[in-house]
């Protein structure tokens, strides 16, 4: 918030909360959380309010969970790395696969929510149409090196990528 203070907790001791994504409105927040013990277990995907109350889980596993532009789908990964890319309705239910697997853990939504981008597991660039669920691959980078930011034009029609290159020795 503008002024550096906590609005609200959500979880307690027992649980981490990361990897977050604030809604498009501003008025939810979701997350996956995993158990404080280092086990490794994935705790789900999960909302809250900004202010960290109504608290629910959305799916039993899965990482990276990031809204939609609109704010009604939830686009997250499942499964180990490199993973599966699965769609959400941001209220919950079933989820849908986008891509069965080999994504890394960078993926972006355009702004006009009907692409989504992502490195995958190898370094590629790549864009999947939400609805169609077609695939086009834009770049490959040198392994194992992949982007490390991606970043939609407002209009959806180009791309900023950060990509360094390994460094090479003398």
């Amino acid at each position: 918030v503008p002024s550096g203070s906590v609005v609200g907790k959500a979880g307690g001791t027992k649980v981490i909360n990361t990897e977050p994504s604030l809604s498009p409105d501003g008025i939810q927040v979701v997350f996956a959380r995993f158990p404080a013990n280092d086990s490794g277990k994935r705790l789900g995907i999960w909302t809250a309010s900004a202010d960290g109350s109504h608290l629910k889980r959305l799916v039993q596993g899965g990482g990276n969970p990031l809204w939609s532009p609109s704010g009604n789908r939830i686009a997250y990964l499942a499964g180990p790395y490199p993973s599966a890319l699965r769609l959400l309705a941001s209220q919950g239910g079933a989820s849908m696969t986008l891509l069965r697997k080999g994504i890394g853990v960078l993926f972006a939504w355009s702004p006009d929510g009907n692409r989504i981008a992502f490195a995958d597991g190898n370094g590629k660039l790549a864009v999947i149409d939400v609805t169609t669920k077609k695939v086009r691959k834009l770049l490959k980078l040198r392994p194992p090196w992949g982007p490390s930011t991606i970043a939609w034009s407002p209009d959806s029609t180009q791309m900023l990528v950060v990509w360094r290159p390994p460094v090479q020795s003398k």
